[in-house]
């Protein structure tokens, strides 16, 4: 049943139905205040938050994390919108126009929180 659970997980992470995930050029036009600035930035942190789950999931399963984060932490929505913003900034490798924004989002996280070797 748990594995079930983690392939579902797993499957809605990578699932990216057509019109269904904003692009990173989507995010980047997204107004700095108002109504859609606010959902955006709920919209967002949603996405760590399933990501957070699915770390606590991976460990607990035995899969090294996705990223990781200091123990207990919990980031706020301001948080979570500037280690993306800070990523879009720095990492050229991004195609803006192809690029979902909550794939953007991990690589932010396992940027700003890297796991220690093995």
């Amino acid at each position: 049943m748990r594995r079930l659970l983690g392939v579902l997980v797993l499957a809605l992470l990578l699932y990216r139905p057509a019109h269904a995930e904003m692009t990173v050029q989507e995010y980047l036009g997204t107004p700095a205040t108002g109504t859609k600035h606010d959902v955006t930035v709920l919209w967002l942190s949603g996405i760590e938050l399933g990501l957070s789950w699915a770390n606590i999931f991976y460990q607990h399963e035995g899969f090294p994390p996705l990223y990781c984060p200091p123990e207990h932490v919990a980031l706020t929505h301001d948080q979570v919108v500037s280690i993306l913003d800070e990523y879009l900034k720095s990492d050229e490798a991004v195609q803006v126009d192809k690029t979902a924004v909550g794939l953007a989002l991990l690589f932010a996280l396992k940027r700003a929180f890297p796991c220690p070797p093995k």
